[in-house]
This record gives structure tokens, C-alpha cells and sequence, in this order.
């Protein structure tokens, strides 16, 4: 996909996904008549690559339409989205069945071996496509389970007037990327507390401001007025369009990284690759493949190296994973580098006293009651005598 889809209109942006999800839709029913008919498995395998491969090319129009919609409308692309996305994950299992039941069967193909290092790297590829990925919980689905009654709030047995936990909450920023960790630990230090709704909603209200304060000003009343600043909270600060747009606009705007650098670079990739999944985005090649631009060329081929191919397979927590092992090696080869031209610039010296925390912390004490001291006498009174181990002030 050659063209920038940065400009691309919303128009556009339907056109050309329309488009690919007929391509989508058409390969998904070819794979079925080949399973149904019990046709070439090798035919089965390549489908599904260019399945993936499209699914992949509709990521990014995905995040413009993102971008230009409205909230609403927003939210029923991305689960359109995701339902394409899951059409191919269960058409991927089925050719997984299909290869597996099929396995020690003579080619249906002439010229296909099945014991062929192609071959198995295909089946290979079918069966990781179709392994389910675990259901994430995100950070505000609490909410959700307590205000419709599958979840009970936390209560202390016993006597919980007096506790030793002291809840230390900051004020929410309103920023769709501060939500999950803010509502974690309002979750952490608040919810799950013997504290009663009504206090757990002052304490709400009072770590909120600005127009996030407004969606909660002058709920009372125990605990229906609790639920309900819980949920207008989460459809208005954890709406998942807003977040996801906020962490891949976060996420272009990350400079590329300079060896010295490199480890910011990565940690901050890392933690918007990690809070996407949360909201369902696990792995997408196109995603990947734009912060790989951002490396330098030697890093990109380590990368591509180390994976052998199989775009369409690549997580992104495994990227931020490799993000950060890969800066951790720069850190350490630059760390050695600067301490061993340090060495050579500065020759060793005897150790002073005063690199010594505790004779520091004293001379420091000497020093504020000798000024203090000075500021009292007349002019000419001799300074006083500083205490035995400290440094006399000049």
C-alpha cells in the first residue's frame, strides 16, 4: 500500500476497505471449499497468508478512520474490525483441523511433499494462527462487572473503623492514556476497601478536575449515584477508540532513537504496545512494521532476522519485549564505553572524605550552624570553633 493513508478522506478510507474486506471475505470461503472438499492443503495454507496479509493491510485504515470519526462511530468500526479479524482466526483454526487430520496422507498435489521443509514451516504457521489468544482483562472492566451486580464490594470482617492503610490516590489527569493506570488504582486503594459508596464517591470526586469533574458533579445518594459516576467514568474517560487513537498517535510521534536513547525509546513503545492489548490489540504486522521505520537499519535486520519471517504472527508485547532486551545490550556496551573513557581521562585519585554520605550529611549540619552563628555576633567577634570532624568554613 503505496499511498500515504495519512491523507486519505473518510470516503477513501471506505473505499478502499470495502475493497479489502470482499478480498477477505472471498479467500475465507475459498479456504471452506477446500476444506469441505478436501482439497490442497497447500492451497488452504496460501489462502490463509493472503487473508492475513490483507487483514493486515486494512490496520491502518482502521486507525485513520479512527482518527476522523466521531466517538460513536468510532467504536463501530473498530468492532467491525475486530469481527473481520476474527472471521480469519476461525477460518485459521479450521485449516489447522484440516492439515492435522490430513498429516501422513499422500500429497493431493503433485510435487508436494508433506515432509518438505516448506511444508511443515506452512503447517507450522496455520497451527500458531489458530492457537487462541488468551482474554485479557482490561484495567476497567470492574466497572462493568459491579455496577450490572456480578461483582460485591470488598468488605473487612471484624472492626474496620481504625485501618493502617493510608489511601494515597493522585488526581486524574483526564488523559485517555493516564485512564487504565489512574482506574487501577482507584480500583486498588479505593474500591476495594470497607469503606461505604458514599465515602468511596467523595474520595472519587475529590481526585477528579475539569471536564471530568463535570460528568460527576452533584451525584448523591449512596450507592446507584457511586455506579453511575463508575460508568458515565468509563463510556466518557476508557472509551476504547479515544484510547486506542491516543496511544498510536503517542506512539508516531515517539522520535527515533539514538543509541543513547534507545532505552526511552523502547520502554515508551513498550507501555503503549502493552496498554493496546488491553483494549484487544494483539498483533498487528502494519503497527510493527511503522515503528521498525524509526530504527536504524542494522536494528530492523536483527529484528527480521530473529523472527524468520512470519509477519502476520508477530505480537506486539513480543516487539516490546525484544524492543527492550535489544536496548538493554546498547545500554551495557555504552555504560562500559563511557566508564572506561572516564577512567582514561581522569586518573585514579585517593579516596576523599568527602564522598563519605554521612561525613557530607555532617559537614552540611556544620556549615548552616557556623552561618547561623555568623549572622548573630557584632563584626570583628571571632567565628566560633566548628565541632571536632567537620570542615572549617573558609
Amino acid at each position: 500500500m503505496a499511498e500515504d493513508i495519512a491523507t486519505f478522506t473518510i470516503d477513501q478510507c471506505r473505499g478502499r476497505q470495502k475493497v479489502l474486506r470482499q478480498k477477505i471475505t472471498g479467500y475465507c470461503t475459498r479456504m471452506r471449499k477446500v476444506i469441505t472438499n478436501k482439497l490442497s492443503r497447500r492451497e488452504a495454507t496460501r489462502l490463509l497468508d493472503e487473508a492475513r496479509t490483507l487483514l493486515g493491510d486494512s490496520g491502518p485504515i482502521n486507525d485513520r478512520l479512527l482518527e476522523l470519526l466521531e466517538e460513536a462511530e468510532g467504536e463501530q468500526q473498530q468492532e467491525s474490525f475486530l469481527r473481520y479479524g476474527g472471521d480469519v482466526d476461525t477460518v485459521a483454526d479450521e485449516v489447522a483441523a484440516y492439515i492435522s487430520s490430513r498429516e501422513g496422507d499422500e500429497a493431493s498435489v503433485p510435487g508436494w511433499d508433506p515432509a518438505d521443509p516448506e511444508v511443515v514451516a506452512a503447517r507450522q504457521r496455520a497451527q500458531d494462527a489458530a492457537k487462541p489468544v488468551a482474554r485479557v482483562h482490561a484495567p476497567d472492566e470492574w466497572i462493568t462487572n459491579y455496577c450490572s451486580g456480578r461483582e460485591k464490594p470488598f468488605v473487612y470482617s471484624g472492626d474496620h473503623s481504625h485501618t493502617s492503610v493510608r489511601v494515597d490516590l493522585e488526581v486524574y489527569s483526564g488523559r485517555a492514556l493516564d485512564w487504565f493506570e489512574w482506574i487501577d488504582l482507584f480500583h486498588s486503594l479505593v474500591h476495594q476497601t470497607g469503606k461505604a459508596p458514599g465515602e468511596k464517591l467523595a474520595i472519587l470526586k475529590r481526585n477528579v478536575r475539569g471536564e471530568t469533574a463535570d460528568l460527576v458533579y452533584g451525584l448523591g445518594g449512596g450507592e446507584l449515584a457511586y455506579k453511575e459516576s463508575l460508568r458515565r467514568l468509563k463510556e466518557t474517560c476508557g472509551s476504547r477508540a479515544v484510547i486506542r487513537a491516543a496511544h498510536l498517535q503517542a506512539l508516531d510521534r515517539v522520535e527515533p532513537p539514538t543509541p543513547a536513547t534507545f532505552r526511552r525509546f523502547a520502554e515508551k513503545v513498550r507501555t503503549h504496545l502493552f496498554n493496546l492489548t488491553w483494549i484487544g490489540d494483539t498483533g498487528h504486522a502494519d503497527l510493527i512494521e511503522r515503528l521498525t521505520q524509526k530504527l536504524q537499519p542494522h536494528d530492523r535486520l536483527h529484528w527480521n532476522d530473529g523472527q524468520r519471517g512470519g509477519l502476520e504472527r508477530r505480537t506486539m508485547n513480543e516487539f516490546g519485549h525484544w524492543l527492550c532486551t535489544r536496548a538493554a545490550a546498547y545500554q551495557n556496551a555504552y555504560s562500559i564505553a563511557a566508564e572506561q573513557h572516564q577512567r582514561s581521562n581522569n586518573p585514579e585519585r585517593p579516596p576523599q572524605t568527602g564522598n563519605n554520605p554521612h561525613h557530607q550529611k555532617r559537614h552540611s549540619r556544620a556549615h548552616q550552624a557556623s552561618t547561623n552563628h555568623r549572622a548573630g555576633p557584632a563584626r570583628g567577634a571571632p567565628a566560633p570553633t566548628p565541632r571536632e570532624g567537620t570542615t572549617p568554613a573558609s
